[in-house]
């Protein structure tokens, strides 16, 4: 008894340091020089895990962000959800709730839309203070990922499209 007792603790404990949280996690698409992207944030859950709401920050440099917004995903709409919005220039701080306890599925929880600033090349958008809320209204962790927006900054032959970014990894 007192083996199968010892081999179970350091099971256990490998699989708590393994178990990944929920995440939000901003996608990878392409935006055109001198332009603006539109990124899609998505929620994966983990596990058993239900969130009825969520709230995250989205930090970016000022000077290189000259605008910001976010529409309501397709997975904020099954479940009823509002994202809510409030910046100051540096942050965006949502929410994604509902006057209802219904989870959110995993998907598009939002899609941003960032505005870069005349000459920026890149800037990159931080998935911060995140947490989710359990339909019992208990408090769930939620990992968030960064993106960095680059645009190609290679010369255009006349006639060619115009060079797309791309949004890589903030590791």
């Amino acid at each position: 008894m007192t083996s199968s007792v010892q081999l179970a603790i350091p099971l256990l404990l490998a699989a708590a340091l393994n178990a990944q949280p929920p995440s939000l996690v901003l996608s990878q698409v392409s935006a055109p020089r001198g332009g603006g992207a539109v990124l899609e944030l998505s929620y994966a859950s983990v596990g058993d895990s239900p969130i009825a709401a969520l709230q995250w920050t989205l930090q970016y440099p000022p000077e290189a962000v000259s605008a910001i917004s976010l529409d309501d995903g397709d997975a904020a709409s099954a479940a009823h959800k509002t994202v809510i919005c409030l910046g100051d220039g540096s942050a965006y701080k949502c929410l994604a709730v509902g006057a209802n306890a219904e989870t959110i599925s995993d998907g598009v929880l939002a899609r941003v839309t960032v505005a870069l600033t005349p000459g920026t090349t890149e800037a990159t958008i931080l998935v911060a203070n995140t947490l989710g809320v359990s339909p019992d209204g208990q408090p769930v962790t939620v990992r968030g990922e960064n993106r960095k927006i680059v645009f190609e900054s290679t010369a255009i032959p006349r006639g060619a499209p115009r060079a797309a970014g791309r949004v890589a990894a903030n590791r």
